[in-house]
Order: structure tokens, then C-alpha cells, then sequence
């Protein structure tokens, strides 16, 4: 059972945005059909006035786009990078992550790194080690070869197999994500990776989803139909601004698919 959807105030959230009126309430056009994912605004003003903690400030503060190694990415690292970064300042900002807790970062399915470059710079901002798992070999030796992550912190194989081989008490992972995970229209590999995230997150730790708009209403009703807890944000595409529609699901979530 998700949370209800929240229209964000980001003017509120992260005031050091640009233009932070590009939300415009009662639409969602990253979704391919905006009524399946309706609106409901909430007034964040109270919660905003309480984001004070130092680590949730040092998230909401990064500029991924300013940090030196960020234009040496290739155009689809740089995306990735963009898309990661905001997904987790708005999953921190909202009080569904607490960064305090968070000490090691696993990136499912990284690919060339994009998404994994957001993480290291959330990881220096909050003294937490991040790691990520390919299967394809030539995407993930780019996450190296570029300089995202030192080569023994990038796994070549099978991802899930992986997650299922971590000892949560000794190498466990405090957050996991899946960013543009799939496709995946059955929900097959959506109840693996929640399954396998199950077995390697820590006590509190959360698995992060992002999508293209089929596999995560796919991915959001196999939590919804089965009534455990999520949380979701909505996708944002407004001008130069995309967010991408995210589901956070506790571990206690993942181990109950």
C-alpha cells in the first residue's frame, strides 16, 4: 500500500533552485497517462521548516552538474547522474530516507554509471560507500575506466545473484537502487529484485525503483495489490526538469513479496 501521491512544493524543499515554480499542481506528464497517477496537493510548509538536520541539508544542497568530473560523462552518464541525484534529495527531503542512516549504497543493473555518479556524490555528502553491479561487462568497466568508482567496487554478473549472496550482517547495504529498471511488463523481475533486496538490505534499509512509465505501473501495483507499504513520488517533466516517478519500498516490504 503506497502512500498517497504528493504534489511537491519544491520552493519549499530546496530553495536554492533555479526556478522552483515549474510545478504546475494537478498534472503529472512524465506519466504516459496522467490519470493513473492523480495529483493531490499537500502543503509541505510545516515539514520544510524541519528539513534542518546537517546531512539532509548536505543533500539538498548538491549540484551534481558543478562537480569537476561531470562534464567529462557522456551525454547518457550525465542524465543518469541528473535523474539519480534529484530522485534521492526529493526521497530524503520528504523523510522517506533518513541519510543517517545510510552507510552503503549498492546501484542494481548501473550500467554505465550515469545513475552511479549521483550516488557518490549523495555518498561524500553523507560518508556513505557506494557500489554498483553490471551484467554487462563493457557498461560496467566504464563505470571504472571514467573514474565513477575504483574497479573493486563494481561487480560484473548477475545482479540478482549477487543481492542474494550478500551477508546483510557483514556486507549488507543500507539502500539499494534499480534506477530505469526493466522493461519488465509481468512484474517478474521487479518481485526478484524486492526479493533479493530483502535479503541484503540492513534493518531499516529501503530499495529504490525508478522506470519508464510501463514497467513502473507494473512494479507500483504489485505492491499496491498486495497491500505493503511503499512510498511514491511522482515523475516531474517540466522545461529542463525531469524527475523520474520513484518508488521506495522498505525492506520490510521487500521481504513480505
Amino acid at each position: 500500500m503506497s502512500d498517497e501521491p504528493k504534489d511537491i512544493d519544491w520552493s519549499l524543499i530546496f530553495k536554492d533552485l533555479k526556478d522552483p515554480g515549474f510545478i504546475k499542481g494537478g498534472k503529472n506528464p512524465f506519466a504516459p497517462n496522467p490519470s493513473a497517477f492523480p495529483y493531490k496537493p499537500l502543503d509541505l510548509s510545516e515539514r520544510a521548516a524541519q528539513v534542518g538536520s546537517p546531512l539532509k541539508d548536505a543533500v539538498r544542497r548538491i549540484d551534481v552538474e558543478a562537480h569537476p568530473d561531470f562534464q567529462g560523462l557522456n551525454v547518457l552518464q550525465r542524465s543518469g547522474a541528473k535523474w539519480a541525484t534529484t530522485a534521492l534529495q526529493l526521497a530524503v527531503g520528504m523523510d522517506y530516507i533518513d541519510p543517517a542512516r545510510v552507510k552503503r549504497i549498492m546501484d542494481f543493473g548501473a550500467g554505465g554509471g550515469g545513475p552511479t555518479f549521483g550516488l557518490v556524490r549523495i555518498g561524500e555528502a553523507i560518508g556513505a560507500e557506494v557500489e554498483a553491479v553490471e551484467q554487462n561487462a563493457q557498461l560496467g568497466g566504464e563505470i571504472s575506466e571514467t573514474g565513477i568508482l575504483p574497479q573493486e567496487r563494481v561487480h560484473i554478473g548477475d545482479g540478482l545473484a549477487f543481492l542474494n549472496g550478500v551477508q546483510k550482517d557483514e556486507t549488507g547495504y543500507d539502500l539499494v537502487t534499480a534506477f530505469m529498471l526493466g522493461p519488465d511488463l509481468s512484474g517478474d523481475l521487479m518481485r526478484r529484485l524486492a526479493q533479493a533486496s530483502g535479503k541484503a538490505l540492513k534493518d531499516g534499509g529501503n530499495l529504490v525503483v525508478t522506470s519508464d512509465g510501463g514497467t513502473f505501473s507494473v512494479a507500483k501495483r504489485l505492491f499496491d495489490e498486495t497491500g505493503l507499504q511503499t512510498h511514491f513520488i511522482h515523475g516531474i517533466n517540466e522545461g529542463n526538469t525531469i524527475v523520474p516517478n520513484t518508488l521506495i519500498i522498505p525492506k520490510a516490504s521487500c521481504q513480505s513479496l
